[in-house]
């Protein structure tokens, strides 16, 4: 693979340490060609040096925005990498949460029913004892008043 052609979508070729030797390469083949002069300049003669642009300059630029968009590019997938990570934490933590969500609303559901039921049967022993304690007053009454006629009745 020549450095200058376009990044293949091999994932070999997007693993960090890569991009980082191909940023570096096209880094120096820029500033090589900013360097040396290409040896298309020094075959093509032309009688007015002055009337071409430098060819080493067009292609030093080529290079430089190569190296430019390589690096770009690398930093690009490795914050595509980034935020690709992140997104696989994020929703492993919300599949963790629903479930505890899930779990803690069940737990929640059985406590408020064993309280219910509590309640209701609290309010029935209640009432068995109200009714206990009313009769046994309504009992103690009776020998409490059946005491004072017998007391009553004794006395002259």
């Amino acid at each position: 693979m020549s450095v200058f052609s376009p990044p293949s979508p091999n994932p070999v070729l997007t693993h960090r340490p890569v991009t980082k030797l191909l940023d570096q390469t096209a880094a120096l083949e820029a500033s090589k060609a900013a360097q040396v002069p290409s040896p298309e300049a020094s075959l093509t003669t032309t009688k007015d040096p002055s009337a071409l642009p430098p060819p080493s300059e067009g292609n030093a630029q080529l290079r430089s925005d190569l190296a430019e968009a390589l690096r770009s590019n690398g930093q690009l997938q490795t914050r595509i990498k980034n935020a690709e990570a992140e997104l696989l934490k994020t929703k492993a933590k919300d599949k963790s949460d629903s479930k505890t969500i899930e779990t803690l609303t069940r737990e929640r559901d059985i406590l408020a029913r064993r309280i219910r039921d509590r309640d209701d049967e609290l309010r029935g022993k209640k009432k068995h004892f109200d009714v206990g304690i009313s009769m046994l007053w309504a009992c103690h009454g009776e020998v409490l008043i059946g005491v004072r006629i017998s007391k009553m009745r004794s006395f002259p």
